[in-house]
């Protein structure tokens, strides 16, 4: 099975990217996924500081932390779900 970004169109493993859970794998497969390299924050649509982009740790969805509201003044430790999956969580 590959994923491929929506943006460079690149095939990639699931592994390849670190992704492993079958789960994430099938929410991927639902919606237009970016790779990390092209990966833009959901909210904003920008890379901006890549730094503050965080990963949905259900769906790999990026968001940066001052997008979210409210605004996370730091990265979260441990797992972070987005909006979009927190509902089914």
């Amino acid at each position: 099975m590959v994923i491929k970004c929506s943006v460079c169109h690149r095939n990639q493993h699931p592994c390849c990217c670190d992704i492993y859970d079958p789960y994430m794998i099938s929410k991927i497969l639902s919606y237009p996924w970016q790779c990390n390299d092209c990966k833009l924050c959901l909210k904003c649509n920008e890379a901006g500081d890549e730094s503050k982009l965080l990963f949905c740790d259900l769906c790999d969805r990026g968001y940066h932390t001052y997008c979210l509201v409210p605004k996370l003044e730091k990265l979260p430790k441990g797992l972070w779900v987005c909006e979009q999956c927190a509902g089914n969580y």
